[in-house]
């Protein structure tokens, strides 16, 4: 499990979308795709129901992005933290 694959989850789900969440990550939508997918079968579960409309969340994907979205914003926190003391730009959390 990745802070990507983290990431990805959080925005496809507020998306409703993998093709909107990969427009707004600025990834391709088979890259986000593929994240999600070896994320699901890190995790043996499914983490989104998959139709021609979009995405939602499973029940399981529900519980697992409450447990993920402060522990992907702590991380953006902290990030922002080491960038305002003067971190060389190049260096960020992954």
């Amino acid at each position: 499990m990745t802070l990507n694959q983290l990431e990805y989850v959080i925005k496809a789900a507020e998306a409703g979308s993998i093709n909107q969440a990969a427009s707004q990550l600025f990834v391709s939508q088979s890259v986000l795709s593929t994240s999600i997918k070896n994320l699901e079968a890190e995790l043996g579960r499914s983490l989104f129901i998959r139709t021609t409309k979009g995405i939602k969340p499973t029940a399981f994907g529900k519980a697992f992005i409450s447990y993920i979205t402060p522990i992907e914003h702590q991380l953006s926190l902290l990030d922002n933290f080491l960038y305002q003391r003067g971190q060389s730009s190049d260096q960020i959390l992954s």
